[in-house]
């Protein structure tokens, strides 16, 4: 059996020459990190997508809470509750040519509910969504009425790992007479 030899510029090399070990190793241990920050990229783009959505989430939960809010706060006749220069986590008004008073909103657990005339409350928020605060303050005074309303959101799923989005809204609603 003849060998046969390979000459390139001023190296000969036998035909039978293949990796080496520590070629086969070094290789290995690069294509190994190419994938593995290859894979760590790709988990970083999953969770910054699922991360926004949830963010858009909890906006428009408390956009929507915020309007319900206000809603409800609009052609108020009397505050039920929270009675004046005092907080609460319930707010209970009479509307002016409204059949369905009182006009209830509180937070139960971590869902915001409305509740119309004595009826069931039903809940506003998402199962998306987990409302940590729900604080209404009245300050009205002689001269004006007032409700200061101070909400806190929170994403709820758990396909999230390193953020959790939430957003904390402080808002005052002032009543005409």
């Amino acid at each position: 059996m003849s060998k046969k030899i390979i000459k390139i510029g001023n190296v000969i090399k036998d035909g039978d020459s293949g990796f080496t070990l520590l070629e086969i190793i070094l290789y290995t241990a690069i294509l190994s990190l190419t994938i593995g920050f290859v894979l760590i990229g790709v988990y970083q783009i999953i969770d910054s997508k699922a991360g926004v959505l949830g963010r858009v989430s909890v906006e428009e939960e408390a956009n929507f809470l915020i309007k319900k809010i206000k809603w409800a706060l609009t052609g108020v006749n009397v505050i039920n509750q929270p009675l004046t220069a005092t907080t609460s986590t319930t707010l209970s008004v009479d509307k002016f040519n409204f059949s369905a008073n009182p006009v209830v909103i509180s937070l139960s657990g971590s869902d915001i509910k409305i509740s119309y005339a004595g009826q069931p409350p039903v809940v506003l928020n998402s199962e998306d969504v987990a409302v940590k605060k729900l604080v209404f303050e009245n300050i009205s005074d002689n001269n004006n009425s007032a409700i200061k309303v101070e909400l806190l959101i929170e994403y709820k799923r758990n396909d999230l790992k390193l953020i959790k989005p939430s957003t904390q809204i402080e808002t005052t609603v002032y009543l005409r007479k």
